[in-house]
């Protein structure tokens, strides 16, 4: 039997909170029914909120049990009492970082202590409803076969674990940053190579906080560019202490999340409509949030209706109420904002102490520090020193320094599930602002209702930084080098009703000169996805679009050629081409003119295993090695093609493309003073002589990439076949706002359930692979 051991005084505070929330749980067994549609998806009715979300509880632990308890357990740091060391002892490594990143069990309870009335009448309820279930599987036989595997039984839920799972989600989707360490890596690797000039130049090409160029979602206002407000100061030098031990930490928490199909992040997009727009004169919304490619999913489908409640969408199973779907005559999905809100600090240590103190703002500092016991099933326990700054976690420490990590929504998990509570219960756009700005975490929200409105919302905290900072290197931890507090909500990117009638957004830059300062993907650029959507719904014409218009965009979208295939953000075709096109003037040869005619589209129409058209195999091998010819011998390996940093890559190709016209000027020579156009045409020969001998024929025809296909991870008993691969949401909604006639459709493949044994495990595969969606059932 699994005990999970906690302090005496952690047990104490515990029974004198459940106190509190007794009569809460006494009302909320009854008045409350559960009803399910044709998929399974359930819709709880109740008069109370206590009742609601005991059935919301309940239901969902019917659904998802045995995810949930790896996703609370994960998120809490008791994932190896449940299922041992995992391989390497992965699952201890895990446990220890998400216990010094939650605070442990105290920290929880703290902020369990801290939510407001409303939302802590709807977590203890949700936590009984989900106790309940369990009771009542546990008597009749009804638990998840995987409790069998591992010879155990669930153990009972408590808010705590709720607050827990919620920041594991918010982790997966807020948060942004944190990667100072690898990028001090990358100076220091091209410093080594180039020297420190050159190295200055070509760090500061790769990493740059505002190009002009960027699409955004937020219409350009009119205005001069400042150009000079993109360029970065020469680099200063990293602290490199610890940062090996803390970058493993970081690899293992990640592992540990993609394990549960929450690995992916920021590849969501969404797209609002005005009535203009639209046949029917009334808005429309499509929604397509990406995670991870488990089974099931890591999305829930739920309706939960009454005590002022009237939503219906899906949310992060083993938390309350709805993220994504669609209100009292409105809807509303979420993508990932992408701000930095993360940042490493490198503390000095006091040697006379060491480790014991830290130096912050003229003066040596105790750490804050406690013991962590890992329970291991099948094994013995480890005990863990976890301490703290005034920054936060300390996650690495070798010599002289630790580091620490300094998270803009750490610990306020408690106010984003109220937001998103309070967008459950809203009634109107300023009641849905209202709720949607108080979030901690880095989302944008997309809204569209009967009213007629459609509103984007940029919102999370935003540290300010101190003026000089360098946001792309770690941070001296003596107080030198602080936040400034966070921007005002008031500040932050607002749109609502834009004239030209559409709001689309694919984790891009949200305004104008909003600035960027992470790494990869978050840098916002001229070659960004997100233009895939916007220039097909600015061909949209006035009063015509419809449902269907909406699904036809969405299926374009997700079979537009990427680079390489299958890699999610690399969508550089439709910037990339035309430039590369250009760049050979007047050239023209059969090649040439495949590559002029094609249409962008990665497809396999007649079902062959391979994609149709060759011209996406020579676009993918002439880019390929146009990088390998210019920006990889310079920024190394991990700007390849399909290398870690692959958008940058794309970026700074285009720039070098756009030449004295780029939005952001480049420092570094890529060319080494060759011509541009001698450059494009000899990677497209290189090309084409690589694919004739890979392929064994100068016949074009025949030089066709195969298909890729979507794994679908278990994360317990049962499988389910691969699927087509498809650039979209893992969960998609699109909902018609018609006044007194609101309507949605939706696909939350595999299936609703988690249960191998359900009906419902895996029914709604097939229509997530034939691009075909399922009726919402909303009231």
């Amino acid at each position: 039997m699994n005990i999970v051991r906690r302090s005496t005084a952690a047990v104490l505070a515990a029974l004198l909170a459940s106190s509190v929330a007794g009569a809460a749980t006494a009302e909320a067994r009854s008045g409350w029914r559960i009803e399910r549609d044709s998929y399974g998806v359930p819709r709880v009715y109740a008069d109370t909120a206590p009742a609601l979300f005991y059935g919301d509880g309940y239901a969902q632990a019917q659904e998802r049990l045995w995810q949930a308890d790896l996703v609370r357990r994960t998120a809490s740091g008791y994932l190896s009492a449940l299922i041992g060391p995992g391989a390497g002892n992965a699952n201890v490594q895990s446990d220890e970082y998400f216990r010094l990143y939650t605070g442990g069990y105290a920290a929880l309870h703290r902020q369990v202590l801290a939510l407001d009335r409303r939302t802590r009448t709807a977590l203890d309820a949700f936590v009984a409803g989900y106790n309940a279930w369990i009771t009542q599987a546990t008597a009749q036989g009804l638990l998840p076969l995987e409790y069998a595997g591992v010879h155990q039984q669930p153990q009972p839920w408590t808010d705590e674990d709720v607050l827990a799972t919620g920041m594991i989600s918010v982790l997966q989707v807020g948060t942004t940053g944190a990667d100072e360490l690898t990028d001090a890596a990358e100076l220091a690797d091209l410093d080594a190579r180039l020297g420190p000039a050159a190295a200055a130049a070509a760090f500061g090409d790769s990493h740059w906080t505002d190009d002009p160029g960027s699409p955004t979602t937020i219409p350009w206002a009119a205005g001069r560019v400042d150009h000079r407000a993109s360029i970065l100061p020469t680099p200063a030098g990293a602290e490199p202490a610890a940062a090996d031990e803390a970058v493993a930490r970081q690899r293992a928490a990640h592992r540990a999340m993609a394990r549960l199909g929450l690995d992916s992040v920021g590849h969501s997009n969404a797209i609002a409509l005005s009535g203009r727009l639209t046949a029917s004169g009334h808005p429309l919304l499509l929604g397509g949030p990406q995670i991870g490619y488990s089974l099931p999913q890591g999305f829930v489908e739920i309706g939960l209706h009454g005590a002022g409640y009237d939503v219906t969408g899906v949310v992060l199973a083993g938390t309350p109420g709805v993220e994504i779907g669609v209100g009292h005559n409105f809807a509303w999905t979420v993508t990932t904002g992408g701000d930095d809100n993360q940042d490493w600090y490198a503390e000095r240590l006091d040697p006379a102490a060491h480790p014991g103190r830290y130096f912050y703002r003229g003066a040596w500092r105790p750490f804050d520090c406690r013991v962590e016991t890992i329970e291991v099933a099948g094994s013995a326990p480890v005990a863990q020193t976890a301490c703290e700054s005034v920054h936060g976690p300390v996650l690495g420490q070798q010599g002289n320094f630790a580091l620490t990590l300094k998270d803009a929504t750490r610990g306020r998990i408690d106010v984003t599930l109220a937001g998103f509570l309070g967008i459950d219960r809203a009634r109107s756009l300023q009641e849905f602002l209202r709720a949607g700005r108080s979030i901690r975490a880095s989302l944008n929200l997309t809204y569209a209702s009967t009213s007629g409105h459609i509103a984007y919302a940029h919102v999370g905290p935003v540290p300010i930084r101190a003026v000089g900072d360098n946001p792309f290197l770690p941070h001296p931890g003596d107080g030198s080098d602080e936040w400034r507090g966070l921007r005002p909500t008031d500040a932050m990117p607002l749109v609502i009703d834009p004239v030209r009638g559409w709001l689309a957004n694919w984790n891009n830059k949200p305004q104008q000169h909003w600035a960027n300062s992470s790494d990869g993907f978050w840098q916002w650029g001229p070659v960004q996805r997100v233009q895939v959507i916007q220039r097909q719904v600015a061909r949209i014409a006035p009063h015509t679009a419809t449902t269907a218009t909406l699904e036809a965009i969405n299926r374009t979208t997700g079979e537009t050629a990427e680079t390489p295939v299958g890699v999610e953000p690399a969508d550089v075709v439709q910037v990339l081409r035309p430039q590369l096109l250009a760049a050979l003037g007047g050239a023209s040869s059969p090649v040439v003119q495949l590559l002029r005619n094609w249409d962008e589209s990665r497809v396999d129409a007649n079902h062959d295993g391979a994609y149709d058209s060759p011209a996406l195999t020579i676009f993918n091998a002439w880019y390929a090695a146009l990088v390998d010819t210019t920006v990889r011998p310079a920024l190394g390996d991990n700007y390849a093609a399909d290398g870690n940093e692959l958008n940058t890559t794309a970026n700074i190709v285009s720039r070098l493309l756009s030449g004295r016209h780029a939005s952001l000027p480049l420092r570094y020579d890529y060319l080494q003073r060759r011509s541009l156009s001698s450059v494009v045409a000899g990677a497209l020969q290189h090309a084409v002589d690589d694919l004739t001998a890979r392929f064994g024929t100068a016949d074009v025809d025949r030089w066709l990439t195969p298909d890729v296909s979507i794994t679908w991870s278990p994360l317990g008993a049962g499988s389910v076949p691969t699927t087509p691969w498809m650039n979209r949401g893992t969960y998609n909604q699109i909902v018609s706002l018609v006044p007194g006639r609101v309507t949605g459709e939706n696909v939350v493949a595999p299936g609703e359930s988690g249960d191998v044994r359900s009906p419902h495990f895996a029914d709604q595969l097939q229509l997530y692979a034939t691009w075909h969606y399922k009726p919402m059932t909303l009231r």
